[in-house]
């Protein structure tokens, strides 16, 4: 058996259609999809939903909280708002342990370290760097071009039962043009088709391949130019410590001895906010409405956010040969799966012991 798990980042649930993704809508079709899609934590974001995705552990337990990962602030990340890398074990790690070899390749390159895909037996861009020469998008990342020749490369060598690949360039598209633009949209084709030559090369082992193919996280609209600015509430200062925005959420780390009791009214009144929740760690998560985004700036720039609840919907398919893929599409199909779902499942297609998790094993029936 083979598993490929392949994350397009940011790639939205309603690209998923059989006129504009037919690759990808046929493949869901011959397989299984997720009909309301798959669902991540907040904030949904990159770095947060991969160290989720390759731990099977939500954020209070792999302190992967914010994109500063590959920004780190001192006293902040690594600090009150999360850790620089994952320090619990991978899927990784467990092929390590069992002599399973695994290949990671990654669009966006600062994944290396944050999911910490040395472990992997190959990894491309090796250490992080992208080698001189190849081409970037926009934001400075492999594109998906790029980065295909390599994943070809790794597949073909039929001696990597499990296969990690992240493409990276529809965050990019989206966050610049937005997720319903022309642009978009002619890139969902673009990366549909480079889809349909990967299923080409994968079709000789068909038989024994499991293909899953999921977003990150998803993109939505922004409605407001106007970033919600905390840091510039007089009121909100005097109880809150520090923020950390995550576009369409915030990190806040009150004061010491401040209750949520007194934020409240505050938050109430704060226009294009929506409410708060519990991290289950030592800050709270403040929401935006649909389309609103947390910063300092006077008018952000991006026609795309994610973040916040709106973009936690993810596209989730699976497909090939073997006959677990039967299993797999049920449960997905009866309910929308969790990022933290696909570690213990794939652990269990390889065999391996992976036993501190939050997700469910997509496998074995559901009590």
């Amino acid at each position: 058996m083979r598993v490929i798990l392949l994350v397009l980042d940011g790639f939205p649930v309603s690209a998923i259609t059989p006129g504009l993704t037919p690759v990808l809508w046929s493949l869901g079709e011959n397989g299984g999809h997720a009909p309301d899609g798959g669902r991540c934590e907040l904030p949904s974001s990159t770095y947060p939903s991969h160290a989720t995705l390759i731990t099977g552990r939500l954020p209070q337990h792999h302190h992967v909280w914010s994109s500063l990962a590959s920004n780190p602030r001192t006293g902040v990340v690594p600090g009150w708002a999360g850790d620089m890398y994952v320090t619990i074990p991978t899927l990784f790690d467990e092929c390590h342990k069992a002599k399973i070899k695994c290949a990671a390749i990654i669009g966006d390159h600062k994944l290396y370290s944050i999911i910490r895909s040395d472990t992997a037996d190959y990894s491309w861009p090796l250490n992080g760097i992208i080698p001189i020469g190849i081409p970037t998008d926009a934001y400075g990342y492999p594109t998906n071009k790029a980065v295909f020749p390599y994943l070809y490369k790794i597949i073909r060598n039929k001696s990597f039962p499990f296969i990690f690949a992240q493409l990276n360039e529809s965050d990019t598209i989206e966050h610049l043009y937005g997720p319903d633009s022309l642009e978009a949209r002619t890139f969902y084709r673009e990366t549909d088709s480079l889809i349909g030559e990967l299923i080409y090369v994968l079709k000789e082992d068909w038989s024994s391949t499991v293909l899953i193919v999921i977003s990150d996280h998803g993109m939505e609209s922004l409605l407001s130019k106007t970033p919600i600015d905390l840091h510039a509430n007089n009121h909100l200062r005097e109880l809150v410590k520090d923020f950390v925005d995550e576009d369409g959420c915030c990190l806040v780390l009150l004061h010491p001895g401040v209750e949520l009791e007194q934020l409240r009214p505050i938050i109430a009144d704060l226009p294009g906010v929506k409410g708060w929740r519990n991290s289950g760690s030592k800050f709270i998560i403040l929401e935006a409405e649909l389309g609103y985004v947390f910063g300092t700036l006077k008018e952000t720039k991006n026609r795309g956010i994610h973040g916040g609840q709106g973009s936690t919907r993810l596209v989730t398919i699976v497909g090939g040969g073997h006959p677990v893929v039967r299993t797999i599409a049920e449960a997905i199909r009866s309910h929308p799966p969790h990022l933290a779902d696909w570690a213990p499942t794939i652990a269990s297609l390889l065999s391996l012991p992976f036993h501190l998790i939050d997700g469910h094993n997509l496998i074995s029936p559901r009590e």
